[in-house]
C-alpha cells in the first residue's frame, strides 16, 4: 500500500505532458488487448474461415491401404509363389508387416522375404508360427523421400493341394507386433489390408 501511494506522488509531481504520454501510453495497450481478443474469437468461432479449414484438413487427411498381389493364384504342389505387399494411398516411410499363412500349405524361410521398391531396407524379418512379420523403412538420410509400390515380397513354396487365404495380423493382442502404417511422428495411417487365397493343385 505504501509502495502504491508513492507510486502515485511521484506520477502527480510529473510534468503535464509525460502525464499524457502514460495515459495514451496506457490506453493504447487496453485498446490493442481487444483488438486482439476480438480477432481471436473470430477465428476459433465455429462457422469461421479457419475453423472450416481445420475441419476440411481432418476430413481430407489421407490414410494408406495394403494388400496382397499374388504373381498367380493357382500353382502346382512343389512349385513357388511370389506375393507381393503392395502400399497405396498415402506413402509412408516406415511400415510393419505382419502376414499370416498355413504352415500346412506353405512353406516359407527368412531369406524368402526381400525388400519391395517403395523402401530402401527390412532391418527386421522373421517367420514363426504361421506368421510372416518384417519392419520396411526408407532411407534414413532421405526420411521425406516416401512412395508408393511394392513393399516387400514373399516367396512361398507350395506343400500340398488345396485353397489357403494368406492375411494380414492387425489386431494382434498376444504378440506386440501387428501391420501398421506410420508417417513421421509415429502415427498409423492404414485405413483397410486386404488378404487373397491362392489354390494349390
Amino acid at each position: 500500500m505504501d509502495a502504491l501511494s508513492k507510486d502515485l506522488q511521484d506520477f502527480n509531481k510529473l510534468h503535464p505532458n509525460r502525464k499524457l504520454a502514460v495515459f495514451g501510453l496506457v490506453l493504447f495497450v487496453f485498446v490493442l488487448s481487444i483488438l486482439i481478443g476480438m480477432y481471436f474469437s473470430q477465428t476459433n468461432r465455429p462457422g469461421s474461415s479457419n475453423s472450416r479449414a481445420g475441419s476440411q484438413n481432418q476430413v481430407t487427411q489421407k490414410t494408406t491401404m495394403l494388400a496382397l498381389v499374388p504373381s498367380a493364384e493357382t500353382v502346382k504342389v512343389g512349385s513357388t509363389v511370389k506375393v507381393s505387399v503392395m502400399l497405396d494411398g498415402e506413402a509412408v516411410p516406415a511400415s510393419d508387416i505382419v502376414v499370416t499363412y498355413d504352415p500346412a500349405y506353405f512353406a516359407v524361410a527368412d531369406k524368402d522375404i526381400q525388400v519391395g521398391t517403395a523402401f530402401k531396407s527390412l532391418p527386421y524379418k522373421k517367420v514363426q508360427n504361421g506368421k510372416i512379420a518384417a519392419s520396411a523403412i526408407v532411407d534414413l538420410n532421405s526420411p521425406s523421400d516416401v512412395k508408393t509400390g511394392e513393399v516387400l515380397s514373399i516367396t512361398l513354396e507350395a506343400l500340398k493341394a488345396g485353397s489357403s487365404p494368406l492375411g494380414f495380423d492387425i489386431d494382434t493382442k498376444d504378440d506386440v507386433q501387428k501391420t501398421i502404417t506410420s508417417r513421421i511422428g509415429g502415427i498409423d495411417t492404414l485405413k483397410s489390408a486386404q488378404g487373397t487365397t491362392i489354390t494349390i493343385e
